[in-house]
């Protein structure tokens, strides 16, 4: 695979070129993302279905999982990619077409590890609440621990022995926190 040299791209071109790794597109620019380990996988896995069985068991809505690249900024584009999302059936009715969301979704879960940038966590935070994401899980796989984020500066923690809600957006969900990090 041969890396582009591209240094401005737009959203179509960044969902449409093959021609480079993974990453996300911010104002404009490539930035390279590591491929997740195994036991990251296991977590965004655990989220994810988690969020689905709700969701489908209420109709509430969409659970994507995958880098899923979320719009954050058309000029210049930002497309950051976020572990796990919920989309209510209200947001989802906007999509049209393929490609990356051109909207909030409701919930944007991130795992991070010890070698993850907090200065770029901070920046997705910003980013996410900018667009009107009302709730992020930040789960924390040293300190087994979920920070539920409703703004950059109004975060609840939940520790190893915890239940996690999924309020304001998911009203009656409820996880064992230890449940999301089993491997």
């Amino acid at each position: 695979m041969t890396m582009s040299t591209k240094t401005n791209f737009n959203d179509d071109e960044h969902y449409t070129s093959e021609d480079y790794g993974l990453n996300e597109l911010v104002e404009g620019g490539l930035a390279p993302l590591r491929p997740a380990s195994d036991e990251h996988g296991a977590y965004e896995l655990n989220v994810a279905l988690a969020l689905r069985m709700f969701a489908d068991a209420h109709g509430l809505g969409k659970v994507r999982t995958g880098d899923v690249g979320i719009m954050t900024k058309r000029e210049p584009t930002t497309v950051l990619t976020a572990d796990v999302v919920f989309i209510s059936n209200k947001r989802y009715a906007q999509k049209s077409g393929k490609g990356f969301l051109p909207f909030a979704p409701d919930l944007v879960v991130e795992v991070v590890t010890p070698e993850y940038s907090r200065a770029a966590l901070s920046q997705k935070l910003a980013a996410y609440f900018a667009i009107e994401v009302r709730l992020v899980w930040v789960l924390d796989a040293e300190s087994r621990t979920v920070f539920a984020y409703t703004a950059t500066n109004e975060v609840q923690t939940f520790g190893p022995d915890d239940t996690l809600t999924g309020e304001p957006v998911l009203p009656g969900l409820r996880v064992a926190v230890a449940s999301l990090f089993e491997v």
